[in-house]
């Protein structure tokens, strides 16, 4: 996964500078469909959304973050923890809680070139692209979904968002599995993450 980077500061229509700023263009959770922080031209007005380090814990093939993130746009408080296990693979756990329903879409963003080189299993609850393996628990529905990857100011290139949503819930939980995979074009392709 890779974040898509600025692209521009113009507010242009469209507004790729909204979208590129924007929570959905990250790989974080969307809670309907609002940024964390309300879009405005400049500075953010008002109250912005906060996230703190919990715990950091290390061991012998094992690295754990846990941190939290909180909204002043809706109720409904993000914790995520994070597993680098054996130096090869992480396991990402996020869940989110609120007192309301809501609509919760995790993205994660892949590289331009995953395009037309990925495979959707929604039986299996799997993306696999050359080199890399996206897995997520059961409960959620996903797809792939149009993006952007920006390597540098002013250059943009089109690159696939996966997005696992639940819909409707007021607790909710996304385990994803992200391990190297096979790739069938050998050794020599590589998938940028």
């Amino acid at each position: 996964m890779l974040d898509p980077g600025r692209f521009t500061y113009h507010e242009g229509d469209p507004n790729m500078r909204h979208w590129f700023k924007g929570t959905r263009a990250h790989n974080t959770v969307c809670v309907d469909d609002l940024d964390q922080t309300e879009y405005h031209r400049g500075k953010p007005k008002g109250a912005i959304a906060r996230g703190r380090l919990i715990a950091r814990s290390q061991t012998m093939g094992l690295d754990v973050l846990w941190a939290e993130a909180a909204s002043p746009r809706y109720d409904a408080r993000h914790a995520r923890r994070v597993l680098f296990v054996n130096g090869e693979y992480w396991v990402f756990e996020d869940r989110l809680y609120s007192s309301g329903r809501h609509r919760y879409d995790l993205r994660w963003h892949l590289a331009p070139e995953a395009f037309g080189n990925l495979e959707l299993s929604t039986e299996e609850r799997s993306v696999r692209v050359p080199g890399l393996l996206l897995t997520f628990a059961p409960g959620i529905e996903i797809a792939i979904e149009d993006g952007w990857y920006a390597p540098r100011y002013g250059i943009r290139h089109p690159a696939p968002v996966v997005s696992a949503v639940v819909e409707d819930a007021s607790d909710a939980a996304f385990i994803t599995l992200v391990a190297p995979g096979p790739d069938p074009r050998g050794p020599h392709w590589q998938l940028s993450i």
